[in-house]
């Protein structure tokens, strides 16, 4: 692959590029930090509403999902709509304390997608 120089360019081009360019060298490489994935990630909080869950003990989820198009049964995608169950105080927490049993999900095909979400207090005499 021949390399060609600004210079060689029109001069309506390396104007353009002296523009984009700025007061850098043509030839310099912008120095970015190297992203090794070492360093810890920034503990941020879910902003969380302030009234007391409305679900204290021991839950049982179901997802029932309407769709179109159905997908892989493998697919983890619970995972957002259980955090956001704690994130809006529907839940306490998402630990296995609260939920003891995964999310069950079943899907149906449909012409209007929707997702419904039920949550039963799982007595904890009579599981």
């Amino acid at each position: 692959m021949k390399r060609i120089s600004i210079d060689d360019l029109p001069e309506r081009y390396q104007k353009q590029i002296r523009e984009k360019a700025g007061d850098r060298p043509t030839g310099a490489v912008a120095k970015r930090k190297r992203d090794t994935g070492d360093e810890p990630v920034a503990k941020k909080e879910a902003a969380r509403y302030h009234r007391s869950a409305r679900f204290l003990g021991p839950v049982r989820i179901t997802y029932m999902d309407f769709r179109r198009r159905l997908i892989d049964s493998d697919n983890g995608w619970t995972k957002y709509f259980t955090d956001a169950l704690v994130s809006c105080g529907a839940i306490p927490d998402d630990d296995t304390s609260v939920i003891p049993q995964r999310p069950s999900v079943t899907q149906s095909k449909a012409k209007e997608e929707s997702l419904v979400i039920v949550i039963e207090a799982i007595d904890e005499r009579n599981p």
